[in-house]
């Protein structure tokens, strides 16, 4: 019988991106079993695949031990379940997850597939730990038989590893949304003309989301007296920290931060534009879903949001440059037909992002894989 392990560092992300892959195996025929840490915050997975096996590891790297004590369970896991595909994703989970099968004699490997949410090198990143990330993904390489990215500037990464051949790195429109959950028609487009133009920000706080370009974007609006405001949702280490800073400008009137929400569909019907500021992304989700609700992006132009906002899908604007953004977030407020034509250009760029589509991919990489 075909069987296949799916392995994530934490549980939430099989919550939040792959039982509908798991669900489509299993009616193919698939046994599907899910390996992580903290299922108990996922929910219950128990009726999506049909086993699931803890492994105690996180995402911090800070004991050794627990990494050691991870592997060799997951690597007698493996050789236990006799799986015919392992299928890794997220960063710990999947270094660890090839050093496990890299210990298994050859002849008793699973096939592994990678799927790369975007490497941990990148255009921005510092240049030591560019050399680093980039030596261990392809050293492990080796111990990997499919690479799946989901930008192009993964892809060209990828198929330089060398130590897997070129046909089996595979760029995929990412992880797939589900389209029937976003209803750009029934939106309900704010009026720019008798109300502020209603700015969202969907991301987590943390360095790499660049909260305090958007901020200083904001200073400059705010002090051209334009009228705005700018909805960040989202929690994290930095909340606090940006809450001061927009208190300091005085940007209290005009940014409004209001916390974690599970479901940012309504939200996103009520703005008139999304902005996203990271300078390391793989294939940003609340793109994705602006896009699909209708709603124009304006982006900083790194991989994966440059993928999807070109050919007029959007806005870009450079990395860390608080100017441009505002010049391009004055753009949107002063030109509703730009508005309009860049959310026909994304509902229709969106298609191919759709969750059917990257199913269709994921079945067809099964049907090769499977029969390596």
């Amino acid at each position: 019988m075909k069987s296949m392990l799916v392995i994530t560092t934490v549980a939430r992300t099989h919550t939040a991106f792959l039982t509908p892959y798991a669900e489509v195996a299993r009616s193919q025929g698939w046994v599907v079993d899910a390996a992580a840490s903290s299922f108990e915050e996922a929910g219950d997975l128990d009726e999506v695949y049909n086993d699931v096996h803890s492994i105690p590891w996180d995402r911090t790297g800070k004991s050794v031990i627990k990494y050691i004590k991870a592997l060799y369970l997951l690597r007698s896991i493996v050789i236990r379940n006799k799986y015919s595909i392992v299928h890794t994703h997220t960063p710990i989970a999947s270094f660890l997850s090839r050093l496990a099968i890299a210990t298994i004699p050859k002849r008793k490997r699973p096939i592994v597939i990678y799927t790369a949410h975007g490497f941990h090198f990148h255009q921005y990143g510092k240049k030591a730990n560019n050399t680093v990330f980039f030596a261990v993904e392809k050293l492990l390489s080796r111990f990997t038989d499919y690479i799946i990215t989901m930008n192009q500037d993964d892809f060209a990464a990828a198929r330089k590893f060398n130590y897997i051949p070129e046909d089996r790195v595979i760029n995929m429109p990412g992880i797939g949304i589900s389209l029937d959950q976003y209803n750009a028609k029934s939106r309900n487009i704010p009026d720019s003309t008798r109300l502020p133009f209603k700015f969202v920000v969907v991301a987590e706080f943390i360095p790499r989301k660049r909260q305090i370009i958007i901020l200083k974007a904001a200073k400059i609006c705010a002090n051209a007296g334009l009228n705005f405001t700018i909805s960040f949702i989202g929690d994290g280490p930095l909340l606090k920290e940006m809450e001061a800073y927009a208190d300091l400008e005085k940007l209290s009137s005009f940014c409004l931060f209001v916390g974690f929400k599970q479901n940012v569909a309504e939200e996103l019907s009520n703005s008139n534009a999304l902005i996203l500021a990271s300078n390391q992304e793989g294939m940003p989700r609340c793109v994705l879903e602006a896009m699909a609700s209708g709603v124009p992006v304006i982006g900083s132009a790194i991989r994966g949001t440059r993928d999807l906002l070109t050919d007029g899908a959007g806005l870009l604007f450079e990395v860390d440059n608080p100017g441009d953004l505002a010049e391009k977030m004055i753009q949107l407020m002063h030109d509703a037909d730009l508005a309009s034509i860049i959310s026909v250009k994304a509902l229709e760029k969106i298609q191919d992002y759709s969750l059917n589509n990257t199913i269709k991919y994921y079945l067809q990489l099964l049907s090769i894989a499977s029969q390596r």
